[in-house]
């Protein structure tokens, strides 16, 4: 009997160790996926992003982004997403450590009050922490390597004095944890070298250690520092260093001189872009609110070029040309009647840039009286919508109809201060806007090409020039070409100097009818030979 139950005492053991320890695998893989789980079960996001950091953050006023082409990155990550508010509390000069002393503490209890349940909070420092000179010791923090001992006090300083990096980090992380929020950290941006490759060497204790605190406290890490840096190396060892320039600003004490720190519209633009993707490869839930680059909803068009263009090249990579042209614009680019153009030899380029290639189709949609604002709401526009595809190129001239009254629109406009329809509190109307909107960034999503067109010079009676009220529009379309690396055609510039180079009889060839009689000239509108000309010249292009 007693040898009876030891041996149904050893089975019940056996059969319990038996039974447990797989379930003791499957608790601890639960365990596991919970952790690697950034997001909380059932996390709903709340639709707001906070942001703190620095310089390189920061939202910025007009006389910094007029005069200085000044962006912070967080000025731009809104544009990228639907329904979201993005909260920039980000300050230029502070470190992990003086954002949250700064002004006693007054930035800090914002984000405090601000956090909610459902929030992202973004998190950028590091330039400012790895300060050492006299002047700028007040803002230093020190990483965990770094540090001459690591016992701190309740204010993250160590008995030497320095204080501790990730002790700042990790109370902001905590507190977003403890509001629900979801916090996430950013490590710092590359510096661009004068030559035009990137210069990290200073950042990357702080990076390590923002990746190295990711890991132990289940964070995710955007490093932008190692991303950043690839942008600027990529176009240097193409030998197109020069290019980076157009990330950077112009240096507050001598605008002549370029700065190596801080970033311009398309600095902050592609930054911005770029921690977009990020939140989609993180597996954030944030990413389900990114504006789309897959359809043709309109409303959902971004400058979110880094999802399919090398950042080196107006073309993406492996683009390949579908032998399709698709052309917007005025009454200087469209198809003419039949009517005017035997009446009045009237001619839009358009209808001769076919001519300059072999086996291209070229489809112009280009309508007499059109702006940049108002040819969106034609049915030109919306069959470009519907046919425009992978690998064709769009043609956009805009410019003298945008002078005319109740379709214009104004140049220079702070687009930080556009409503939806791009028009500011004084209800002006902006050209950058809509043809960022309406025709680069559709063509990109698209997976074309935009090509922008400055408009053509008018003609006077002389056969001089006449453009005093177009180089606005040219100088806007060169503008956003260097900011956005779009490829511009400057045919103002061209027909200026067609003129020029033209006695006043050859010149007045270039330019149609305005009378039944052909006696008088047109002073815009092109004949069969200047539309010729001048398709010439944009296919020389």
């Amino acid at each position: 009997m007693k040898k009876l139950i030891k041996l149904f005492t050893v089975s019940v053991l056996i059969l319990t160790m038996c039974v447990s320890f797989p379930l003791g695998i499957l608790r601890a893989e639960a365990a596991s996926a919970t952790t690697n789980s950034y997001e909380p079960s059932g996390f709903k996001f709340s639709g707001k992003i906070i942001l703190i950091g620095d310089s390189t953050v920061c939202d910025y006023n007009t006389t910094y982004t007029t005069e200085y082409n000044r962006y912070g990155w967080g000025m731009k990550l809104g544009s990228y997403f639907k329904n979201v508010k993005v909260q920039n509390l980000a300050i230029g000069g502070l470190s992990a450590r003086t954002f949250y002393e700064f002004n006693n503490h007054s930035q800090y209890n914002k984000l405090v009050n601000g956090l909610s349940k459902g929030d992202y909070l973004f998190i950028q420092f590091g330039h400012n922490d790895e300060c050492r000179t006299p002047e700028t010791a007040d803002r230093a923090t020190y990483t965990k390597n770094q540090l001459t001992s690591q016992k701190l006090d309740s204010q993250g300083k160590n008995a030497q004095g320095q204080y501790s990096y990730e002790f700042f980090l990790t109370k902001y992380i905590n507190l977003a944890k403890s509001k629900g929020a979801i916090p996430v950290l950013v490590t710092p941006i590359a510096v661009r070298n004068t030559n035009g490759d990137a210069y990290i060497e200073k950042h990357k204790p702080f990076q390590q250690a923002m990746i190295a605190l990711g890991k132990e406290l289940n964070v995710p890490v955007m490093d932008m520092t190692s991303k950043t840096a690839a942008v600027y190396n990529n176009l240097y060892k193409k030998g197109k260093g020069e290019e980076t320039k157009k990330y950077h600003c112009k240096d507050v004490n001598d605008k002549s001189k370029l700065d190596i720190v801080h970033l311009s519209s398309a600095g902050a633009d592609m930054v911005a872009s770029l921690i977009a993707k990020e939140t989609k490869n993180l597996g954030l839930t944030l990413s389900k609110s990114l504006k789309t680059t897959s359809n043709n909803n309109n409303e959902d068009n971004t400058n979110n070029k880094s999802s399919y263009i090398d950042w080196g090249s107006y073309e993406p990579s492996g683009f390949k040309f579908s032998n399709k042209i698709y052309i917007v614009g005025d009454s200087t680019v469209a198809t003419s009647s039949s009517s005017d153009a035997k009446t009045y030899d009237r001619y839009g380029w358009g209808m001769k840039l076919a001519d300059q290639y072999k086996n291209a189709t070229v489809t112009n949609l280009a309508c007499g009286g059109a702006s940049s604002r108002n040819f969106i709401n034609t049915s030109s526009y919306e069959t470009l919508k519907k046919s425009l595809g992978k690998g064709d190129y769009l043609f956009i001239q805009f410019g003298h109809c945008d002078m005319t009254s109740g379709r214009d629109t104004v140049t220079g406009l702070d687009q930080s201060k556009l409503d939806k329809n791009g028009k500011n509190a004084n209800g002006q109307y902006s050209f950058e806007f809509y043809l960022m909107k309406y025709y680069v960034n559709l063509a990109r999503e698209k997976g074309a090409v935009p090509v922008l067109v400055t408009p053509i010079t008018y003609r006077k009676a002389d056969g001089t020039a006449s453009y005093g009220g177009l180089t606005i529009y040219q100088n806007a379309m060169i503008k956003l070409g260097k900011e956005y690396h779009i490829p511009v055609i400057d045919m103002t510039a061209a027909t200026i100097k067609l003129c020029k180079d033209s006695s006043a009889a050859t010149s007045a060839k270039y330019y149609a009818y305005a009378d039944t009689a052909k006696k008088t000239r047109d002073t815009m509108h092109l004949s069969s030979t200047g539309a010729t000309k001048v398709a010439s010249l944009i296919a020389q292009d």
